[in-house]
């Protein structure tokens, strides 16, 4: 049986201050196996990435607090993990590379001894000078990058490095986030195939974190779609892009294609994001969905079946709209977590 990794299952979570909490996350559920690629999939502002920040420990507990739900890294509950508990997971266990990563590098201090820094923190003993040559040669960087400041560097070469430091302690999950977003189309390329070969050659798992579809049809074997804080959709690539369950996720599919429609414009998804100030009680995409029944606007609709390894979170799933949903209340989290198990 293939080892779980990582499971989020019904996550909630608020950032603070100001006087006021925002939502941010509000029911969003997550199962990544051994070796397995999996995609996060929304717009801006949907909650991809804090989720991608939660499971690697690095919201400040000053300004969030998880709220419900949990956490678990190799099976280890990491919910209420503090700084110090999550450095012992974070390398390892996990590790993850950022869309910009000039923000992320130390402008004054060379790119190798920023990768040797990152091997020292989980193994003191290590060779790092040997490491970090290794380490340069995998993600394919020529070993006079070891003198170089990442200004240096193209935008390529230092996501590249990222991927180094990331890779320096062999984790088991890489998450990426939006990683070919500043890139040249050339270079996303790239980029995308190296993560692709990573994966598969060492074996770890992959979160890869885009608001592209085309690129997560590429490279992952199961696509999580979340909006406003909510996982919307889950299930095997083909399915969720091929024969999507949700108004919200055909939206998307829709946009992305930039084909017009009979009036001569391109195909959006109409009206806004609600508001994350308040805890959404109904279904989260009622107020933008050509679909909406009555019943979206009074109850929250729940992760159901559309087909085997194929859950959304709509009403129109369920066998009387407004009645009893396709699952019983006790089995939809664990139904959500175990798509593709």
């Amino acid at each position: 049986m293939t080892r779980t990794i990582l499971e989020v299952d019904r996550l909630a979570l608020v950032y603070t201050g100001r006087g006021r909490d925002v939502n941010a996350i509000q029911d969003a559920s997550l199962l990544v196996k051994e070796g397995e690629a999996i995609g996060v999939a929304g717009e801006s502002g949907s909650g991809k990435s804090t989720l991608a920040r939660a499971v690697m420990g690095l919201l400040p507990p000053t300004t969030s607090r998880i709220v419900g739900g949990r956490i678990v890294v190799e099976g280890v509950d990491a919910t209420g993990f503090g700084p110090s508990d999550w450095q012992s997971l974070r390398g390892s266990s996990v590790a993850m590379v950022f869309q910009d990563p000039l923000s992320f590098l130390n402008p004054v201090v060379r790119v190798g001894r920023q990768i040797a820094e990152g091997i020292a923190l989980q193994d003191p003993h290590a060779d790092r000078k040997a490491r970090t040559r290794e380490l340069l040669e995998l993600v394919k960087l020529r070993p006079s990058v070891i003198d170089a400041y990442p200004h240096e560097l193209s935008g390529g070469m230092r996501q590249r490095v990222m991927l180094a430091i990331a890779l320096g302690c062999r984790p088991r999950l890489l998450v990426a986030d939006e990683p070919t977003t500043a890139l040249d189309v050339t270079t996303q390329g790239e980029i995308l195939a190296l993560l692709d070969e990573l994966r598969r050659t060492l074996g770890m798992a992959l979160v890869l974190i885009s608001h592209d579809l085309g690129v997560l049809r590429r490279l992952c074997d199961r696509i999580y779609v979340m909006y406003a804080g909510h996982t919307i959709e889950t299930g095997r690539t083909a399915q969720v892009l091929g024969a999507p369950a949700h108004p919200y996720t055909r939206g998307l599919i829709a946009a992305s294609r930039l084909t017009r429609g009979p009036d001569g414009r391109f195909s959006t998804i109409g009206g806004d994001v609600p508001s994350l100030q308040q805890r959404i009680t109904a279904c989260p995409f009622q107020p933008r969905c050509g679909s909406a029944m009555p019943v979206c606007a009074e109850m929250p609709p729940f992760l159901d079946t559309a087909e085997p390894d194929h859950l959304g979170r709509c009403w129109l799933l369920t066998p009387e709209p407004g009645g009893a949903p396709a699952l019983p209340p006790d089995t939809r989290a664990s139904e959500a977590r175990n798509v593709g198990a």
